[in-house]
């Protein structure tokens, strides 16, 4: 039987989950849950802006990544709502690919989206959603976007991969090793692929924002480039960024219009161009 909304939220409560920890009950409690969470061998189901799609959840960690987009992505029903049929999105860090799969059924056939994602698993997941949803408008690139190209370290830990990032205020995730992995500059990798220019183009990238902006300028402040979303991670971002730098580096590139949207320990900036801004 599948576990009701309601059961699904209260799940996340604080109290919740420290009443859990004080009656050592996580490992029961995460089995149950895990069982009784997924549907289909191990998919499960979502909807988001109306539109419902399935994704792999092979642990109980991807189970619980996966059910948030139902519950408490606001940026992504923005996006949703925002898109239009027949545009082009590039998704950066595109992770399992919860919102590549989303957009792409927004802008369908006639669009496409662009994932860039640079960790193994978290790689071939995306591809794996992809192709459950039987979606033909996505191309993948397994690189990380920055200012810069060569190889970078990316570290990995539960949930989360951040690329080592010169001066960071906090070290990296712990636990789960590190893979080398390909640093392309955005703008270059425009040019030598053909990539067409994106209309909104979706950044979450663990504190390597401002490089991943950086590295892009001449594609975003291209007049056909309408919206930014982007996740700001302010404990993540090296000691000399600060998160009004961020924002003032898309204010530079024509996002005069942009809209904050706090999620825990980061945010959501939705940044428009006039002609956009809504």
């Amino acid at each position: 039987m599948p576990i009701p909304l309601f059961l699904r939220r209260l799940s996340y409560h604080p109290l919740m989950r420290r009443l859990v920890r004080a009656l050592h009950l996580q490992y029961v409690a995460k089995d149950w849950y895990s069982r009784c969470g997924r549907t289909d061998g191990g998919f499960l189901n979502v909807a988001c802006g109306g539109i419902s799609a399935r994704f792999l959840t092979p642990s109980p960690q991807d189970l619980r990544t996966v059910e948030q987009v139902g519950l408490s992505e606001h940026a992504l029903e923005i996006l949703i709502r925002a898109l239009l049929p027949g545009e082009i999105v590039y998704d950066i860090g595109s992770n399992r690919g919860l919102y590549t799969v989303f957009l792409a059924k927004v802008v369908g056939d006639g669009g496409q989206v662009i994932a860039f994602e640079p960790e193994t698993r978290s790689y071939e997941q995306l591809q794996g959603n992809v192709k459950l949803n039987r979606l033909g408008n996505v191309r993948f690139f397994r690189k990380a976007l920055g200012d810069w190209c060569g190889e970078g370290k990316l570290y990995l830990g539960e949930g989360v991969a951040a690329l080592e990032v010169p001066g960071s205020r906090r070290l990296p995730p712990t636990g789960g090793g590190h893979e080398i992995v390909e640093v392309v500059q955005g703008d270059r990798l425009v040019d030598a692929e053909h990539l067409p220019i994106p209309q909104v183009v979706k950044i979450d990238v663990e504190g390597y924002e401002f490089a991943v902006i950086q590295g892009l300028r001449e594609t975003l402040a291209n007049p056909a480039c309408r919206l930014v979303c982007c996740e700001i991670h302010p404990k993540l971002l090296p000691v000399h960024v600060k998160p009004k730098i961020v924002l003032s580096l898309l204010k530079s590139l024509g996002f005069t219009h942009i809209d904050l949207y706090p999620r825990a320990s980061e945010y959501h900036a939705v940044a428009f161009k006039p002609s956009s801004s809504c």
